[in-house]
């Protein structure tokens, strides 16, 4: 009897130390998968807008290319200060040509029309630091 008794004593010692075991590794997991407190208290401050915010309005704007002819014409609109926006359209329609006008990087022509900053005439060079501009760049499957 004495040797049952501690056989079983020293399997219930096994599986108890592998049980621990295992608890202390389900615990681990959910410690390493919960959100901490660190992470509930974290903030995004990612798309806070800057204090210096700008006002962009464009007026009667194109593009005509140094043959003379016109492949933006009679743009007006504005991107209001603070605000995140998107320009779409079907492919053709000019999104790229509006914003390398509006940038400043259509050195392949002379823009037309006026672009205003805060209500008045400015350079968008001057205000680069403050604007941001993600082209769309089509990715080629072969």
């Amino acid at each position: 009897i004495h040797v049952t008794w501690m056989r079983a004593q020293e399997e219930r010692a096994h599986k108890g130390g592998v049980a621990k075991q295992s608890e202390a590794y389900a615990q681990s997991i959910v410690k390493h998968f919960s959100p901490s407190i660190q992470v509930q208290k974290y903030r995004f401050r990612g798309l806070r807008p800057k204090h210096a915010t700008l006002a962009v309005a464009f007026e009667d704007m194109g593009l005509q290319l140094h043959n003379g002819s016109s492949v933006l014409a009679g743009v007006t609109g504005e991107f209001p200060a603070g605000r995140l926006c998107a320009i779409m359209g079907p492919s053709g329609a000019g999104k790229t040509t509006f914003m390398n006008v509006l940038c400043g990087k259509a050195t392949y022509g002379e823009m037309t029309g006026k672009v205003l900053i805060n209500n008045k005439p400015g350079n968008m060079n001057d205000y680069k630091h403050l604007m941001g501009f993600v082209p769309q760049d089509d990715i080629v499957h072969e």
